[in-house]
């Protein structure tokens, strides 16, 4: 059955479950700046849970079609449940590290499954319809999951744990009636083998051409440089600025309004005026730029105002730069290039975090520095593909 009524609910619960799975994000910082942790923890956890998602994520798409995405999405907001009880009893950075491992392997089969669940019920003439307002919507969730999570944050960190927890639970008994099982399910046979996440790495030589390896350079940089802002602002604001966790929220709310915006006025004109090449080169000149302006600035009002500058523009280029991956290769080539740029902008995100982290010990602003010049070197990088794409 593959009703409006329900991709409508699934649609629901997707806004739901994005909600339920951002709640400890903004509290994050002053929970580890209340167990007195080193600064480089908040990039080292960030990091370990993108490592466990870039390494369990095909491990749940293949068990997607062996037992069917609600079966997944049941065991899997279980497990991030338990694994978020772990991060909030933890008191050490080794068992916060041991936290994030548990949380990403569960969290990975939420992600992953919701966007195959939403292939697999959408027909043929509404599938690019679906995946835009599935985008939308999970923004949408990751945005409230922010802003309540701060303002829980402000009653006690552990509300925001409670929480969340309770809501994961929740998740996995309302996904598991109320999704619609695979109707065709394929033999349990070599799991293990076909779930391979490094197997991305190696089906990818054939298709490797030198422009195709420019371009996932920069998507390696980009993604590296964006996670490396992002995450050292969630920890600045609380840490330099002496936001409260609820400011935090806001701030994440306002981002995610922004960030709608963009793509709705911008991002979409870009694409229907084929302006891609052209368009990504200008979004990652102007975040670099405006990176630049935040490391001179110390008033608050126009720090806040060119981070929003920033994110705007950098929600237009993942679209932008998925498009121009999607391009190469035909039905079942297009696949493994995009599994291969997948695992390459995980990579990014996991140095970007981990990068960040060790330099914000040296100065809260070095983070912001090497973002700023990972974005113009993003902006070299697509000047050159862009003209040797047209040469082609």
């Amino acid at each position: 059955m593959k009703t409006k009524y329900q991709i409508n609910i699934f649609f629901a619960l997707v806004l739901f479950v994005n909600l339920a799975s951002n709640l400890v994000h903004p509290i994050t910082p002053a929970f580890f700046k209340q167990l007195e942790l080193n600064d480089y923890m908040f990039g080292i956890a960030f990091a370990t849970m993108s490592f466990s998602v870039f390494f369990f994520s095909p491990f749940w798409g293949k068990m997607a079609t062996l037992i069917s995405e609600n079966n997944v999405i049941f065991i899997c907001c279980i497990g991030y449940a338990l694994g978020q009880l772990f991060f909030m009893s933890a008191t050490t950075e080794v068992q916060i590290i041991l936290a994030r491992l548990w949380s990403g392997s569960f969290s990975s089969g939420i992600l992953t499954t919701t966007l195959t669940y939403i292939a697999y019920i959408s027909t043929v003439e509404n599938k690019a319809l679906n995946l835009t307002i599935f985008a939308t919507v999970s923004t949408l969730g990751v945005t409230l999951g922010y802003f309540v999570g701060g303002i829980l944050g402000d009653i006690s960190l552990q509300t925001s744990f409670i929480a969340q927890i309770c809501m994961l639970l929740l998740s996995s008994i309302v996904f598991k009636v109320l999704l619609v099982k695979r109707s065709s399910l394929q033999p349990k046979d070599n799991i293990l083998k076909d779930a391979n996440p490094f197997s991305s790495f190696l089906n990818i030589k054939p298709y490797l051409s030198k422009i195709l390896t420019l371009l996932l350079v920069i998507s390696f940089v980009a993604s590296f440089a964006t996670t490396a802002f992002d995450q050292t602002l969630n920890y600045y604001l609380i840490d330099e600025l002496k936001f409260s966790t609820s400011y935090n929220g806001y701030v994440k709310a306002g981002v995610g309004i922004v960030s709608l915006l963009a793509n709705v006025l911008i991002c979409f004109r870009i694409i229907r005026n084929n302006k891609i090449l052209q368009g990504l080169a200008i979004v990652f000149l102007i975040c670099s730029f405006t990176l630049l302006l935040i490391i001179f600035i110390d008033t608050l009002s126009i720090f806040l105002a060119m981070a929003f500058i920033y994110f705007g523009c950098n929600s237009i280029y993942l679209p932008l730069i998925q498009n121009c991956c999607a391009s190469y290769g035909d039905e079942n080539s297009s696949a493994i290039i995009l599994a291969f740029y997948n695992a390459v902008k995980a990579f990014g995100m996991i140095m970007g975090a981990l990068v960040a982290g060790f330099m914000y010990e040296i100065s809260s602003k070095l983070p912001f520095i090497l973002a700023s010049i990972s974005f113009f070197i993003c902006f070299i990088g697509q000047y050159i593909y862009a003209k040797k794409h047209r040469q082609n």
